[in-house]
């Protein structure tokens, strides 16, 4: 391999500088004009109420249910509000659109090609409290084509390294990294790669190195292992993911709505197209290659390795939101294409593929992205109207700032400061909102759980005598609360009496302990 000359390099560090600018003037714009705007009381709500704890002094998984205890540690370095917890998310937003650019560059696209590719990457980083998820997924996929393209032990420590790193965010991203990695490094042994056994080893010691951290809580912080392995048990169990029908397009009914609205809803079937289809392409590109291919063809592959094992992301529940969170190897899977088998960036098969992704993008995301599509005004919004929460001001859509208002001020008459509030089965973020810890570990309760889970939730409201519960039964069908938990149901029956004359939706209850 020839030395890079100075030029060389001096072109590749602007190229890198373009692409850290690039990642975060999108990043840093994407607070700036959405930060104060929205609330989402399930899953946002869950990870607030997990940094406010955090800060705290709690631990993650032991003292609360949570994701790996990293982003949580990395939410608390910025502060426990929810704008701080907003602004640490797209701080790592900007550190995986950085990753994926520097991949995409590999596809050797002129600045204006490499702007548009950052853009449709961007607006596909959607919803708000889960962009450490298209962040990692970004992250594995440079991760993985570092190790084609130069197939070092070195290499293959910093790669392990992130692998391990990853887990500690999630166990499943993890996993996706590991897996991808063992897939490339099994295309590099049947290209004839050498010292197999050293760069494995050292591998396998990166990924030590980079779990070292959760490691270490499960040996050192007492109570925190059993929680953890509970969590990874958890997943194998039978009938956990939502049984949602992928959105593919040609399930659009276009005799009914605006024709704007159909032609979104028919662009979001891109998503399982590439995230499904995109990899299984890229495999059957991996096996045809040959050794002089493969530093063009490496970010195709690698894009296909880890999109491959993201793909479960998605499939797990299958809704347009865990597409946008696994979509992004699929996306830079297509940007390696013309690289890979020879054509120009300026070639017509180019300019068709990446004007159809990127008219596709900005039309499913200027839906489903809300914050995009308001600024974007392709798509009629609610009025934004102004809303306190936990002393941040907030910009609301209209119907949710009446159903928060409306929350608050039954919640607040009825239950007092000092007074226990038991929420089910997903909104945590009432907790966030008035200042409250959750009386038993689990806040998102939407799976069956086990006997003996439940009979733990109902030790824990006796023991803490807790007076108030509010359940909320906005959720899917057949995940109701008294189907989930039918134990803590019964118990909520026999001991609490339901209040009848408060302003609450129908589906909501506020219950409060009966006089002993």
């Amino acid at each position: 391999m020839r030395s890079r000359g100075p030029a060389s390099r001096a072109n590749g560090f602007r190229e890198v500088l373009f692409c850290g600018a690039l990642a975060a003037v999108l990043s840093a714009a994407a607070f700036v004009a959405w930060g104060d705007i929205g609330l989402n009381p399930a899953d946002e709500g869950f990870l607030w109420y997990g940094v406010i704890s955090t800060a705290e002094g709690q631990v993650p998984m032991r003292d609360f249910e949570s994701y790996e205890p990293a982003r949580y540690y990395w939410s608390a370095l910025f502060g426990s509000d929810l704008l701080s917890v907003r602004l640490a998310g797209r701080v790592f937003q900007g550190f995986g659109l950085f990753f994926g650019l520097l991949a995409a560059r590999r596809a050797r696209l002129r600045p204006a090609w490499l702007v548009l590719v950052a853009l449709i990457l961007w607006a596909w980083m959607f919803p708000r409290h889960k962009l450490f998820e298209p962040a990692l997924a970004m992250m594995a996929v440079y991760a993985t084509l570092r190790l084609l393209e130069s197939p070092t032990a070195r290499t293959h420590f910093w790669v392990g390294i992130y692998v391990g790193g990853a887990a500690c965010f999630g166990r499943n991203h993890g996993f996706y990294a590991a897996m991808a990695s063992l897939l490339a490094m099994t295309l590099l042994v049947r290209l004839g790669t050498p010292d197999v056994l050293r760069r494995g080893v050292s591998w396998a010691a990166g990924v030590a190195l980079g779990f070292a951290p959760l490691l270490a809580m499960c040996l050192l912080v007492p109570g925190f292992a059993e929680p953890w392995i509970e969590t990874v048990l958890f997943d194998f169990r039978p009938g956990t993911p939502f049984a949602t029908p992928a959105p593919w397009p040609w399930n659009v009914d276009f005799s009914t709505g605006r024709l704007v609205h159909n032609l979104s809803v028919f662009s979001v079937g891109i998503a399982p197209l590439l995230v499904f289809f995109g990899p299984l392409f890229g495999l059957g590109v991996a096996w045809l290659t040959r050794r002089e291919q493969l530093q063009d063809r490496a970010l195709l592959l690698a894009g296909s390795f880890v999109g491959l094992f993201y793909s479960h992301h998605a499939m797990a529940h299958s809704d347009v939101y865990h597409f946008a969170q696994a979509i992004h190897p699929a996306l830079l899977l297509w940007c390696a294409i013309p690289r890979a088998f020879g054509f120009g960036e300026r070639t017509l098969p180019s300019a068709l593929t990446w004007g159809f992704i990127a008219l596709a993008s900005l039309l499913a995301t200027s839906l489903f992205n809300s914050n995009l599509g308001r600024t974007l005004r392709i798509h009629p919004f609610p009025a934004l109207i102004p809303f306190e929460a936990a002393g941040e001001a907030l910009r609301l859509p209209a119907p949710s700032a009446v159903y928060f208002e409306r929350m608050k001020r039954v919640l607040r008459r009825h239950v007092g400061d000092t007074d226990e509030l038991f929420i089910a089965p997903n909104r945590p973020v009432f907790y966030a909102l008035l200042g409250k810890q959750s009386p038993v570990l689990d806040t998102y309760m939407l799976w069956h759980a086990p006997l003996e889970r439940q009979d733990q939730i109902v030790k824990d409201l006796e023991e803490k005598d807790v007076h108030w519960a509010l359940i909320c039964d906005r959720v899917p069908a057949g995940r109701e609360f008294r189907n989930t938990h039918p134990r803590v149901w019964l118990h909520l029956t026999n001991s609490f009496e339901q209040i009848a004359d408060v302003d609450l939706p129908e589906d909501h209850r506020l219950l409060r302990r009966k006089r002993r």
